[in-house]
């Protein structure tokens, strides 16, 4: 008689023998899984770098007009972004 399993777990389990056919040995099982995990690690790898990529482009890249020139496919306009005035500059009397 087997043992009752938790719900969860019986979950996983119904979903694993629906979604793996019966004959395939643990080994062919044991692949699937390994090329799933790594193709899984790429993309999350690739998504990670995308999004900091992003960051970086919005509060620090963008602002620079060589590296607009560079990344941008269509040229953009020559619209200036306005620099912090220095503090430390006095007004000439």
């Amino acid at each position: 008689m087997e043992e009752e399993l938790p719900p969860r777990l019986e979950l996983i389990r119904s979903i694993t023998e629906f979604l793996v056919p019966e004959n395939l040995s643990e080994s062919a099982i044991s692949w699937i899984l390994t090329i799933a995990c790594v193709l899984f690690a790429i993309i999350l790898v690739i998504l990670f770098v995308a999004f900091g990529w992003w960051i970086v482009w919005k509060c620090f890249l963008s602002r620079f007009k060589f590296v607009r020139e560079l990344l941008c496919s269509k040229p953009a306009e020559e619209e200036e972004i306005p620099r912090k005035r220095d503090s430390r500059k006095t007004k000439s009397t």
